[in-house]
């Protein structure tokens, strides 16, 4: 049985982003076309924004910089949290 659509999603941002804090520098595109990816985020982990993600792919970073970014909310325009496109 697979998981409902919404776990699913959950956990192949919660393991593109582990593969990005890491230093990978996929893109979620590539990312979601490399496979399945199963993931078991955190009790009580929402998923980082499109932005902060971004970011942290296009700078490579892999120490404390990327948890920074990616443990706060976007600047003040619409969605603190802009979805990634599933």
């Amino acid at each position: 049985m697979s998981p409902a659509p919404d776990r699913a999603y959950e956990q192949a941002v919660w393991a593109w982003s582990e593969h990005l804090r890491s230093g990978g520098t996929s893109t979620w595109s590539a990312w979601l076309a490399s496979g399945p990816h199963d993931g078991s985020p955190p009790e009580g982990w929402a998923p980082p924004g499109a932005a902060q993600l971004e970011l942290v792919r296009r700078a490579g970073l892999s120490d404390g910089f990327a948890d920074h970014v990616l443990g706060r909310p976007g600047p003040g325009r619409g969605l603190a949290q802009q979805p990634l496109t599933w």
